[in-house]
């Protein structure tokens, strides 16, 4: 007999499982990180459900320089409807990817993703659990200035998240961080993808919609940033 599925509305959830544990009675439920926007409001969710991202990636341009700097500081949040416990291992998968927006070699450049799950209630926020990829060093590339010219993969964390009890109306945050350096000669584009139903990568600008010179994430890289979360259940 299938398991129920997640009810929610928006970004709000009211959890059951989509797979047991039952060794340790842990239910798992899988949330999608994506983008919406309803007029100028603009929010950055977990959810259950597939739908298609308002905008497929998260990215900033790096200056030609070998400096280590933040590129994306983004939160992906759910709310909860019900009393929930979480404690267990989470595992986050996030597509990452880069360009070089010049002409030349490149040499020595990459970056890193640091992740981060907390619970915020009544405005407070609490850490839970953080984690960090290993840091991709790309030892030399030629920039043939086209959108073949870039990498990506799918970064995958395991975090042992707490026992921890979740009111009515806390929210379960995603932070999900990435720096990246150059190698002080030529300018890289860098960032992370979020389209739970996984379209090619366009790295639309984010104030037009309209997409930029180059793409972060190749087209044999998934696009879709979840999390499988562990719940405590009754079995």
């Amino acid at each position: 007999m299938p398991l129920p599925t997640v009810y929610r509305s928006g970004s709000e959830a009211n959890i059951n499982v989509d797979f047991t544990d039952f060794a340790s009675g842990t239910g798992y439920v899988t949330f999608y990180g994506g983008r919406t926007q309803s007029g100028a409001t603009v929010e950055y969710i977990l959810s259950n459900n597939t739908f298609a991202s308002d905008l497929m990636t998260t990215h900033a341009e790096h200056a030609a320089s070998a400096t280590w700097v933040k590129m994306v500081d983004q939160n992906f949040d759910v709310k909860f409807l019900r009393p929930q416990i979480i404690d267990g291992d989470a595992i986050i998968e996030i597509p990452a990817g880069w360009t070089v927006t010049e002409a030349g070699s490149v040499n020595n450049f990459g970056h890193q993703l640091h992740v981060e799950i907390d619970k915020v209630s009544a405005g407070t926020q609490t850490y839970l659990i953080s984690g960090s990829s290993t840091k991709r060093i790309m030892a030399g590339m030629v920039s043939a200035l086209s959108n073949t010219s870039q990498l990506s993969k799918v970064y995958t964390l395991k975090l042992t998240v707490p026992n921890t009890h979740f009111k009515i109306n806390d929210t379960l945050r995603l932070n999900v961080k990435l720096i990246a350096k150059g190698d002080g000669s030529l300018k890289t584009r860098h960032g992370i993808a979020h389209d739970p139903v996984n379209r090619d990568d366009l790295t639309e600008n984010e104030s037009t919609g309209t997409q930029t010179a180059f793409k972060i994430i190749q087209d044999a890289t998934d696009t879709v940033l979840k999390m499988q979360v562990p719940f405590k259940v009754d079995i």
